[in-house]
């Protein structure tokens, strides 16, 4: 839309230009046409501009914003690679080593300082407070899975403990 309005305002600059040295004496009158024509476009496209915002006939407002196409969010990149890391770890067990249990402590850890608790100082105390299945598989001092292959963490000791933490942190 906007290369057309240049397109049309740069024509009539030229017209009024060939005018203006076709006939010197008439550039007075040719310059009073440019002006009318530029505002004419000018007109035109906020016309059209209006028309856009309006909904068409026939349609009422609340149809048109839901049949608007709108453009679809992204996840944000930190958000997606949470979801790979809890996805991969509750698949196998050297992701659950490597990435989610880190991620889960992160997360624990001043959770549980709220609560007076040092996870590396009172581990007892912590897998009391996150539970001791889940506790055994996110705790510091975990080994490397011996099977790496093998299941990661079971999806409902996962939701109990993403409720125990949500618990520690209200």
């Amino acid at each position: 839309m906007s290369r057309w309005l240049a397109v049309l305002g740069v024509l009539g600059v030229l017209v009024f230009a060939a005018v203006a040295a076709a006939w010197p004496g008439r550039s007075g009158r040719a310059l009073d046409v440019l002006v009318v024509y530029l505002a004419a476009v000018g007109l035109a496209a906020l016309v059209r501009r209006l028309s856009l915002l309006a909904p068409p006939v026939g349609r009422s407002v609340i149809e048109t914003l839901l049949r608007t196409h709108r453009p679809t969010r992204q996840r944000p990149p930190a958000l997606a690679r949470v979801e790979r890391k809890v996805e991969l770890g509750v698949e196998h067990a050297v992701d659950l080593h490597a990435g989610l249990a880190p991620l889960l402590r992160e997360v624990a850890g001043p959770l549980l300082l709220l609560r007076g608790v040092d996870a590396e100082r009172e581990p007892e105390r912590a897998a009391a407070l996150l539970g001791d299945e889940a506790w055994t598989l996110i705790r510091p001092d975990a080994p490397f899975p011996d099977q790496p292959l093998a299941h990661g963490m079971p999806s409902a000791v996962l939701d109990d403990l993403l409720t125990r933490l949500e618990g520690l942190s209200a």
